[in-house]
Order: C-alpha cells, then structure tokens, then sequence
C-alpha cells in the first residue's frame, strides 16, 4: 500500500502541471509576452495561499528540510533507545557507557518491521519533499514574474493586496471564468 502511494506520487509529481506558460509569438528577454494557464484551479489556490502564508519558498523548503532531519531523529532514537541500551546494566551500575551496546542481534522482529516501516515513512516524507519543493518553485516564479512580489515582500504584503494583483492579472487563463476575490476565498477555505 504505502509502494503503491510513493509509485503515485511520483507520476502525480511527473504529470502535475497547475501552472503553463504558453508563449505568445516572438518574445524578448525583457517583455513578457505568454499567456498562463491555469490547469486546476483549487489546487492552484491552495498553493498560492500556502506560499504566502508560509512566507514564501526558502522558509517551506527549510520547514521541509527540517522536519525531514527531525523525523529521521526520532526514528534513529527510539530505534536506539529501544534496542542498543542494555537497561539491566544500566539500572545495576548507573553507567551509561557501559549499558550502550551496537549488536544487531538485539534487535527484535518488531523493531525491524518499525524501522521498515519508518523508513518508508521517510521516502514517502521525502519524495513529498522534492514534490513540494517542485510546486513551490513554479508558484515563486508566479509571485516573482507575474505579481511582482519577491521573497522580501512577502513577509510584509498584506493578503489582500496579493489577492487584488491576482484578480487584476489580464493573461492568465483559468479553466473557468475569471474568479473574484469572493470565489477565491471560497475556493481556498474549502481545503481547509
């Protein structure tokens, strides 16, 4: 089961496209001649607001990072705690040196089927990871190019200036009509 949501993750991965730029005739490096198409327009949303309420790309790619490094923590110590302390030596003698011990043969049935399946935890953890960091790139380049909005505004902008640039954008194509500011709140609260 969890082979077969890492298998679908990755093609979701290979074959999500929320956000296409098509090119509009003859384009120079300073005009920006291309028309956006908005595939999927909730999902769409839902990363955009993510972007912005998680402050932009660099603060969810470390909050990422180190929620990966802290899960794979806790998973080592609890492997750790539960099978390389020997607690008899350790209550007779209050010596920890002594109570470590870093034989594989402690290790019983149930701790290699938890290390199993918290190291596919961490794959899973993972390769969401590289799919968020891949989302996150198109929507910052979204914000960059299309709003204007770099990383150093993001902390301060205010949300409805963010949703007033969206809803005044004249080359995005969206799978339905033009959405208003109402429709976009709707659309964004209906994921949470």
């Amino acid at each position: 089961n969890i082979l077969l949501n890492i298998y679908l993750i990755f093609i979701y991965l290979i074959m999500s496209d929320i956000i296409t730029y098509e090119l509009l005739g003859d384009i120079n490096e300073n005009d920006k001649h291309y028309r956006i198409i908005i595939k999927n327009l909730d999902k769409f949303l839902i990363h955009f607001y993510n972007f912005f309420a998680r402050k932009g790309f660099y603060c969810i790619l470390f909050e990422n990072i180190v929620n990966l490094l802290i899960l794979g923590f806790i998973i080592f110590f609890i492997i750790f705690l539960s099978s390389f302390i020997n607690y008899d030596i350790l209550y007779k003698n209050y010596n920890l040196p002594s109570a470590i011990s870093f034989d594989l043969n402690n290790l019983s049935n149930t701790i290699i089927l938890f290390t199993f399946m918290s190291l596919l935890l961490w794959i899973r953890q993972f390769i969401l990871l590289i799919y968020e960091t891949i989302i996150y790139l198109k929507i910052k380049k979204f914000y960059n190019e299309q709003l204007e909005i770099n990383e150093n505004n993001i902390e301060t902008i205010p949300w409805n200036i963010v949703m007033h640039k969206l809803c005044c954008l004249s080359n995005i194509h969206y799978s339905t009509n033009n959405p208003s500011p109402l429709e976009i709140t709707n659309r964004i609260m209906r994921d949470r």
